[in-house]
């Protein structure tokens, strides 16, 4: 088996004695410099800062809640102060409630109900508040809301902010002409009569628009897909004044509800993770999750060609012929092994001979009986022969594969 050795090559030391002699060596040559470590990370680290800085910039761009937020008593430019004093100049009575109770003692057949933040509330506060208003105007609600009020209607998405049409026979869009309206896009799952879509935006749903009136028992409900003409720093521009007055003002009285996690009806009822989260952080995490997925294709292992290099420990290749003899021999795998001394030789005697790597059978049989003096069977099955049945076979092999490349050399 002398013929079949591998190459010296660098393998870690089998040797225990070996390995503690070479520890502080391998401890030094494979552990990773500073500099190493930094060029590995800098990249998602910048990746990283670049994703919490560009979020942060979009979180401060489009806010739009904070102290004052659709408040009718705040000048600010996301207040309504500017809304609630034209009605009040048109005889409207406008009342602020801040809780549940509150908005259920003021609302009452005669008024108009206004919910600005609708996602704050749970079904028991809707469930009471239902029954009580003549109207109920609510801005941005989204499937969940609806489902809660039991509307036959659905959120079919969000549409860019712009100025549109009315694009309804609505008397109040009609007067109010453009508004800026889109976002959140509503249409009815089955027609009702004297419902109105209007302000339809490009790109919305079929039959979808950013402003639906459904009228019903106990009330008429209007679903504003956009909050913003409801503030001060764009109530004056082009029809926005004129249509929040008239869908505010259409009852002598307007409760005005400014829903808040510190209502003590909020804290009755269960809800889950995702309800308890606003749409943009919703709508954050789903874009925080795409950057990672990138992050983890962009920095992934690429799977190529195996790249040798070199070991701490280089031995002598006898150890590694010895090491592996020792495991065909436990697992009693002759075949195995009376094939790899045959191909071995093979490899040598075709190389002698001047013969193609991948020539056949016949050829390498009758090429080699030819310059020695073993007759074309008895190379056959030197060369192509069964595996031998037990280790005194293989060593007999492995002894006469020796000796026909000895002749051949010789020849």
């Amino acid at each position: 088996m002398s013929r079949t050795e591998p190459p010296p090559h660098s393998v870690p030391s089998a040797g225990p004695s070996a390995g503690l002699q070479r520890a502080d060596h391998v401890s030094t040559t494979v552990d990773p410099t500073a500099r190493q470590v930094w060029r590995a990370v800098r990249g998602p680290l910048i990746l990283g800062a670049l994703i919490l800085l560009t979020g942060a910039v979009l979180a401060y761009l489009g806010r739009t809640e904070g102290p004052g937020n659709l408040d009718p008593s705040s000048p600010s430019p996301t207040g309504s102060r500017a809304l609630a004093q034209l009605l009040r100049a048109q005889g409207v009575d406008v009342h602020i409630a801040r809780t549940t109770d509150e908005a259920v003692r003021q609302a009452g057949a005669d008024a108009t109900l206004l919910v600005a933040f609708p996602e704050l509330l749970q079904r028991s506060q809707y469930e009471a508040l239902r029954p009580l208003a003549g109207r109920i105007v609510l801005l941005g609600p989204s499937q969940r809301v609806l489902d809660a009020l039991g509307l036959d209607a659905e959120a079919s998405g969000h549409t860019a902010p712009e100025t549109l049409k009315p694009s309804c026979d609505h008397p109040a869009a009609q007067r109010a002409g453009d508004a800026d309206l889109g976002g959140q896009a509503y249409r009815l799952r089955t027609p009702v009569p004297q419902a109105h879509s209007c302000y339809p935006a490009e790109g919305a749903a079929k039959g979808a628009a950013s402003l639906l009136i459904v009228p019903g028992q106990p009330h008429e409900t209007v679903l504003v897909g956009r909050a913003d003409p409801f503030r001060n720093a764009i109530l004056a521009e082009h029809g926005n004044a004129s249509l929040t007055m008239q869908l505010l003002g259409a009852e002598p009285r307007l409760v005005w509800y400014l829903p808040s996690l510190s209502d003590p009806a909020a804290g009755t009822g269960d809800r889950t993770f995702m309800e308890l989260l606003p749409l943009g952080w919703r709508w954050a995490f789903l874009q925080l999750a795409i950057g990672v997925v990138l992050l983890a294709v962009w920095r992934a292992r690429r799977l190529g060609p195996v790249v040798p290099e070199p070991l701490p420990v280089v031995i002598r290749a006898t150890e590694t012929v010895e090491g592996r003899a020792r495991l065909y021999r436990r697992a009693n795998a002759r075949d195995h092994a009376a094939r790899i001394l045959r191909e071995a030789t093979l490899s040598r005697l075709t190389l002698l001979l001047g013969l193609d790597r991948h020539a056949d059978a016949d050829t390498v049989v009758y090429t080699v009986a030819m310059r020695t003096a073993g007759s074309s069977d008895a190379v056959r099955a030197l060369l192509y022969g069964v595996p031998p049945g037990d280790d005194d076979a293989l060593v007999r092999l492995a002894d006469d594969l020796d000796t026909i490349e000895r002749e051949v050399r010789r020849s």
